[in-house]
């Protein structure tokens, strides 16, 4: 959460205990107003928003011309609970269906292909999407993700490119510092590369200009002992 992501729960099970997972980790706020969005068997939508510091649910249908407009009927400061049941009646509104998707904090009692499918519209959104799992049912999911993350041996572990023994989330730190380093160094490299190239550049431009040339023994110099400055002034 510090780190500047969207953090989202994605989970099979009950709307209610994942929800209060959420807020145990902060990803819901208790000082905002939730809205959980499900669907019945006949796949009729319906919405409910429980107000802050209240015990009071509006529930709302939503009916079938009003599904176009369902992301602006979501409060701009709500926080947003999502259904699986509710995202296979919006998987016939693709654009209505990404939208919900990225307000949505939690996405509960989701099937496996539509844990896969949920990061896939993300992805699809141009965003990088890590998935952690621990079992058969976050496999395709965590294959689906930029970055999947296993916390079992089995099951998940066979379609993670990331394996932990430990059962903490923060192994996602770890994997998060070792990308960013890794970028960090990336751009120091090219800073280099580009210093350097501009120096060899404008020495034999200068020499040429003068009518000389370099030496096998300046190209050394310049290659070896000239590159210590530049290290020492970007390190």
């Amino acid at each position: 959460l510090h780190a500047g992501l969207d953090v989202k729960i994605i989970s099979g099970d009950h709307p209610i205990s994942t929800a209060h997972t959420a807020r145990d980790v902060g990803i819901i706020k208790s000082s905002r107003n939730e809205t959980f969005i499900d669907a019945t068997a006949q796949k009729a939508l319906f919405m409910q928003t429980f107000t802050t510091n209240s015990s009071a649910v509006t529930t709302k249908d939503i009916d079938h011309d009003q599904i176009a407009k369902l992301p602006s009927l979501v409060g701009i400061d709500s926080q947003l609970i999502l259904s699986g049941s509710a995202f296979a009646s919006l998987e016939a509104f693709p654009e209505v269906l990404t939208d919900i998707v990225l307000k949505s904090k939690v996405l509960a009692r989701m099937k496996p292909e539509q844990k896969a499918r949920a990061i896939n519209i993300l992805q699809m959104t141009g965003l990088q999407v890590a998935m952690v799992g621990d079992g058969a049912n976050d496999s395709s999911a965590i294959k689906q993700a930029s970055i999947g993350v296993s916390f079992s041996e089995t099951d998940a572990a066979f379609s993670a490119p990331f394996i932990t023994i430990g059962t903490s989330i923060k192994a996602i730190s770890a994997i998060l510092l070792e990308a960013r380093a890794t970028i960090l160094n990336n751009i120091e490299v090219f800073k280099f590369m580009l210093m350097f190239s501009v120096i060899k550049y404008v020495t034999i431009f200068v020499l040429l200009s003068t009518g000389g040339n370099t030496t096998d023994g300046q190209i050394l110099y310049t290659n070896f002992l000239g590159a210590i400055p530049i290290f020492v002034a970007i390190g």
